[in-house]
C-alpha cells in the first residue's frame, strides 16, 4: 500500500535535501552491484547532497548522504551511506567512485542507539562489528568515445587489515569485486551492443585461518535484505556471478538475449548450488506506448545444497507503459 516511488526535494543550485523511497543503483554495472541495486522494493530514506552532477570545467562531482530505518528488515536496523563520484571529461572519460555503507543495530556496544548517533556512525571509529555490518567500495570506469567502449572495475571490502603485515599475509581478506565491459556499435553496426560482467564474492582464500566477515553474511540484518530480497548483489554470500549479453538496441525496438551463470555457497558447501538462466528481452516503442516481453528459463542444480537436486522453471513477463507527459501538457494548454 502507499506510493511505491516518490521523491520530495528542496534544493538550491543542484544541492539540497529530501525524502524518497525510490530504488537506487550504485556502481558501474547493469546486472549487479556490490552495494545497491533495484533487486528489492525501495525503502524510505533521507538524502542530502547533489541533485545531479556538478561540473567545474572538465570535472564533474556528485556526492550524497543517505540515512534510513529499514522497517522491512529483521530488527529494523539503521542504515547510512555516503556515495561520491568524480568524473574527468577527457578521452577516455574517467570516473572514480567511492561509497561506504553501515547497517547498525538499535543496540550498539550494549547500549541503545539513537537515530542521531546512528546518523553519525559513518564518521566514528568505535564501531562494534557484532552490532553492525559495513562495506567500503570503490570503482573505476573508462568510457572511450571511439570506439564506444566502457570498461569498469569495482572493488570492495567487508573488513579492514590490521597493519601492512596483515595485508601481505591475507591480501584478499574480505574482498569482493566486479569487472566487465560494454561495447557499442560492434561489427560497425551502430545498434549492436555486447557486454559481460563477473562478480566475485567468494570467501577469502584464508577464511579457515583468519575470521572474515562474509559479504551480506550478518544474520541479524536478514543478510542485507529488505522486504525479503537482497538490496545488493542478488547472488548473495560466498558466490560468483557471470553475465553476458548481445543484442540490438534501437529507438523503435530492442532485442537483448542474455546468459547468467551463478554459483552459491562455493566454500560453504561442496558442491555449491548452481544457477543458469537464459533471458530473451524484447521491447517495442509505438507513439507514447512501450511494450515489453521478457522470457526467462532457469535451471538450478544442487538446489538447497542437495546433491543432484534439479529445479527448472520458466517465466514470461508482459508489460505495457504509456508516457502521460504529452497528454498532461496538452490539457494545461487548453
Amino acid at each position: 500500500y502507499g506510493f511505491r516511488d516518490i521523491q520530495i526535494n528542496l534544493h538550491y543550485k543542484d544541492f539540497g535535501f529530501g525524502l524518497s523511497n525510490s530504488n537506487m543503483w550504485w556502481g558501474p554495472g547493469i546486472h549487479t552491484s556490490l552495494t545497491m541495486t533495484n533487486n528489492t522494493s525501495g525503502f524510505p530514506y533521507l538524502i542530502i547532497g547533489t541533485v545531479r552532477e556538478k561540473k567545474y570545467k572538465n570535472i564533474g562531482i556528485d556526492i550524497k548522504y543517505i540515512f534510513s530505518e529499514l522497517n522491512k528488515t529483521k530488527n529494523n536496523p539503521f542504515y547510512s551511506a555516503i556515495i561520491g563520484a568524480v568524473t574527468l571529461y577527457s578521452n577516455p572519460i574517467i570516473t572514480f567512485g567511492l561509497n561506504k555503507n553501515i547497517i547498525a543495530s538499535k543496540m550498539n556496544n550494549g547500549l541503545g542507539l539513537t537515530k542521531y548517533d546512528a546518523a553519525l556512525i559513518l564518521f566514528k571509529n568505535n564501531i562494534n562489528f557484532q552490532d553492525s555490518y559495513q562495506t567500503t567500495v570503490a570503482y573505476l570506469i573508462f568510457d572511450f568515445l571511439n570506439p564506444r567502449l566502457k570498461v569498469f572495475f569495482e572493488l570492495g571490502t567487508t573488513d579492514k587489515w590490521e597493519n601492512m603485515n596483515d595485508f601481505l599475509n591475507y591480501p584478499d581478506h574480505g574482498i569482493g569485486s566486479i569487472f566487465g565491459f560494454r561495447q557499442y556499435g560492434i561489427f560497425n553496426r551502430e545498434n549492436l551492443i555486447m557486454g559481460f560482467e563477473y562478480a566475485r564474492l567468494i570467501k577469502s582464500s584464508y577464511w579457515d585461518k583468519r575470521p572474515t566477515p562474509n559479504w551480506y553474511g550478518n544474520e541479524i540484518f536478514d543478510y542485507s535484505s529488505y522486504d525479503g530480497r537482497r538490496w545488493a548483489a542478488h547472488s548473495g554470500s560466498d558466490s560468483d556471478d557471470f553475465y553476458f549479453f548481445f543484442g540490438y538496441q534501437g529507438e523503435v525496438f530492442t532485442f537483448m538475449p542474455s546468459l547468467n551463470y551463478e554459483r552459491h555457497g562455493i566454500l560453504y558447501k561442496r558442491p555449491p548450488e548452481v544457477k543458469m538462466e537464459i533471458s530473451l528481452d524484447f521491447r517495442y516503442n509505438w507513439n507514447s506506448y512501450k511494450f515489453n516481453i521478457i522470457f526467462e528459463r532457469e535451471w538450478l542444480e544442487h538446489a538447497g545444497f542437495n546433491m543432484n537436486d534439479w529445479r527448472m522453471g520458466s517465466v514470461i513477463w508482459l508489460g505495457i507503459e504509456r508516457d502521460l507527459t504529452y497528454l498532461l501538457n496538452n490539457r494545461n494548454k487548453n
